[in-house]
C-alpha cells in the first residue's frame, strides 16, 4: 500500500499520537509554518511536508535562541 500524501487531522493525530491542542497550536502559529491546509470545514496535513517540517523543527528546537536565523 502506498504511503498517504495527506491525512485529515483526526487520522493524523491518531497515527502520530499528537494531542489535538498541540496540532491546532502548530496550525495557528504562523512562525512555525505547519504544513496543513483547510478544505471546507476540515483540516488536512500534507504528510511528506510534515516529515520534513518535523526534521527542521527538531533541529531548530535544539539550537540556542541566538543560533536561530
Amino acid at each position: 500500500m502506498p504511503e498517504k500524501k495527506q491525512m485529515d487531522l483526526k487520522e493524523f493525530r491518531n497515527v502520530y499520537g499528537i494531542p489535538e491542542n498541540t496540532v491546532r497550536d502548530w496550525i495557528y502559529d504562523r512562525k512555525r509554518k505547519f504544513p496543513a491546509y483547510r478544505l471546507g470545514n476540515k483540516w488536512y496535513v500534507d504528510i511528506p511536508k510534515f516529515l520534513k517540517w518535523r526534521e527542521v523543527e527538531s533541529e531548530r528546537q535544539t539550537k540556542m535562541p541566538w543560533q536561530i536565523a
